[in-house]
This record gives C-alpha cells, structure tokens and sequence, in this order.
C-alpha cells in the first residue's frame, strides 16, 4: 500500500534532529498552537499561503487570475479570503514574482523514499538516519505508522518528533519501526500544557514515563515567562532521572519562525528577542548531579 502522507518540507542534511547526517520530513497539521511555533505554517493541515510582501510589485495579476478570486487588495493592502482557499492555485500560478507560494503537498511514500534514499552513503558514514517531525506527526497516524515500517524494512534509523498526544495502543503499534523519539515536554505542569498550547497536558508526561529510556529524549523548548523559572526546568530534570533516559535537550528560545507569521498575516504575540542559549548553561552541573545528560540546543 503507497499511503500519501500530508508534507510541507523535506530538508537533507539534517543535523539537529538526531544522530548524525539526516533526512527529516516535516508533516503537516498539528492539533497544538503553541504561540512560539517555529513552523506555523505546519499547523493546519490544507495548503498554507505564503505572501511575500517584499517581492509583491502589485500588479494585481492575482487579483484578476480568475472572476471570484480569494485576494484582493483594498487600499493596497493585500488581503487574503479562507472562505475561497480552494481557489486560490489559481492565484499562485498568476504570480510572476514569487510573491505567493502554497505550503504542503500530499506525496507518496514511494517518491518520499526515493528522495531519502539520495543520501544513503551520508546516513551510513555518520550513523544518521530519517527523522519524521512536524506540525504533530501523530495527526497522520495511519500514513505515519505505513512510512515507518517502509523505512524500517529499508534499515534507515528512525526518529520521530512528537508533543507525545497519542494513544498508548498507538505507541505500542509503532514502537519496533522507531529507533529514537524526540518528546516535546513543555512543561511539568500538564495544565499549563493544556492552556497555553492545547491538547491534552498529561499524555505527553505519560508517554514520558512509558517510552524505552534509552530510545528517547526530552526536548524541551525554554520559553520566558512560560517554563523558563528553575522550578519547572529542575522537574522536568528530575523526571529524566528518574526514568533514566537517554538525554535531556533544554533548546533557548529563538525568533526564527517570525518572517512566517508575517507572511501568513498572523499576529506573533511574544517577544521578538530571542534568548541566549549561555544562561541555561548553569543546568548542566544541576543535571550532571541528577546523572542526566543535558544539553543545550538540539
């Protein structure tokens, strides 16, 4: 069976997102609206439209791609209708100046391990693999569970990103086609999960709990005002010791999705100044205590 898999990025080369050179495969449509997404584009699960401001010359091509279009541009200022979103290739291919783009594309598993498979000799030489992230890849459980069993019984390492908001027969099921997980822990406290980024707050610590130590690793996004104060990030330390797992990822908070926001008209409601990764530097004696392997950054 060559399920199709809803996707908005594939980047080679990959080196944060598990050991060695990777392939990762970013899925689209996630459930979660965390307000510091890097990928916003990858939470919806229909095309997202890109608009460039910076390429538009407003010739209005677009706008006269067809009778009833989704754009428009009232006093110039460009303005995009969901309700028409169905009509809006139209618009994109009208565009000459690459000032709109749509963002995700249903692909077969087969043109997927295709292009993986390009790689191959890099994954061998750096024990590297494929990674499957995200928007939530669990959203397409069916199609995810197909994808790793084809890259399991072509020997690649597999590693999935995950908010950990899936079901325990879910896990059960696709545990042997998955070497490595990168479990998102936002928060020790499952209702700051819930209503900051929505959800269900306390599967994600469950599956913290029940996943194989030496197959995960905790990555947690700092965020300041959210996580950022000693208390939660020593718990959440705490529970990797606890369960003794293979490593801890403590990643500062950046502002590299904001141009993103920009281009979907989103507002991007926290702070524009990213952190410096050297103040979390003070966690790694803390963990060491705790015979955690921490590390800042992915």
């Amino acid at each position: 069976m060559n399920s199709l898999i809803n996707v908005f990025n594939v980047e080679r080369f990959a080196t944060h997102d598990g050991p060695g050179i990777r392939t990762t495969v970013f899925l689209k449509g996630c459930h979660l609206h965390c307000p510091w997404c890097a990928n916003p584009e990858s939470q919806e699960s229909k095309p997202t439209l890109f608009y460039d401001k910076k390429k538009c010359v407003h010739c209005h091509r677009c706008v006269h791609a067809l009778e009833d279009s989704p754009i428009s541009f009232p006093n110039e200022v460009f303005h995009y209708d969901k309700s028409k979103a169905d009509k809006v290739q139209a618009c994109v291919d009208a565009c000459l100046d690459d000032a709109l783009s749509l963002i995700g594309e249903y692909r077969s598993i087969d043109s997927l391990m295709e292009e993986i498979a390009k790689d191959d000799d890099y994954y061998k030489a750096s024990q590297g693999g494929v990674t499957i992230s995200g928007g939530e890849p669990f959203d397409q459980y069916p199609a995810l569970l197909a994808f790793c069993k084809r890259l399991k019984a072509a020997n690649y390492h597999v590693a999935i990103e995950t908010c950990g908001n899936f079901s325990d027969a879910q896990r059960e099921a696709i545990d042997p086609y998955v070497d490595l997980y990168l479990l998102d822990i936002k928060h020790s406290n499952p209702n700051m999960i819930r209503d900051v980024c929505g959800g269900d707050g306390l599967r994600p610590l469950h599956h913290a709990k029940m996943l194989q130590p030496d197959k995960v690793i905790y990555r947690v996004p700092v965020i300041p005002g959210f996580n950022d104060d000693e208390a939660t990030l020593l718990d959440i330390l705490k529970l990797a010791s606890v369960q003794h797992v293979k490593e801890v990822n403590f990643l500062a908070y950046h502002t590299l999705g904001i141009a993103k926001y920009e281009k979907m008209q989103r507002p991007y409601t926290l702070s524009r100044k990213a952190m410096d990764p050297k103040v979390l530097d003070k966690y790694i004696e803390k963990a060491q205590n705790l015979n955690v392997k921490l590390k800042i950054g992915g």
